[in-house]
């Protein structure tokens, strides 16, 4: 017995194994899409990078934001909210900060059955913007296999620009050929 077999589209092999439902899965599994659930309605209208925090009262703020690709994850459908909920745990945790500071903006497997998961993380309460020493140190963190849970196995971690002040252009730094 296989542990993961995917025989999507083989319909004659599905049709003659006992369980269809574990193994035979339908493309609609892999557009299926998982965004973290909003805690605060926010009214206010932000500019540029910049997006409504969810710790500081809606402030307009400007969150690190990058994607997690996991090649090799445990599981093939986004049904199961508590792995999502362990990752935003486990973030929060390695990053030393709160869990309400990580926010998962979209999750859902590609063709290949990578979980591509992009995320936002929040500056502190009363800050606008990470430092260029706080960049570095997520940057560090999430990029250096710092994430690692068994059921996702380890990511590849690509961050997007960051600008370091609001109104800036932005500045990327990339782990680990940090140049900031």
């Amino acid at each position: 017995m296989c542990l993961i077999c995917r025989l999507q589209g083989n319909e004659q092999v599905c049709s003659l194994i006992a369980y269809q439902d574990t193994y035979c899965y339908t493309n609609s599994s892999v557009s299926t899409i998982y965004q973290s659930p909003i805690t605060k309605s926010c009214t206010n209208v932000c500019s540029n990078n910049l997006a409504p925090s969810p710790v500081d009262e809606c402030a307009c703020v400007l969150p690190y934001k990058g994607d997690l690709i996991f090649r090799a994850p445990l599981f093939t459908t986004l049904d199961n909210t508590s792995h999502f909920l362990e990752l935003i745990s486990y973030i929060a945790y390695n990053l030393k900060i709160g869990q309400s500071q990580v926010y998962i903006t979209s999750a859902r497997f590609n063709s290949q059955y990578q979980l591509l998961v992009s995320i936002s993380i929040f500056p502190n309460i009363g800050t606008q913007a990470w430092t260029r020493d706080e960049v570095i140190q997520l940057s560090y963190v999430l990029g250096n296999q710092g994430i690692h849970i068994d059921i996702f196995g380890p990511p590849l971690f690509i961050q997007e620009p960051y600008s370091y002040n609001v109104g800036e252009s932005a500045i990327t730094c990339v782990f680990p050929m940090v140049h900031c």
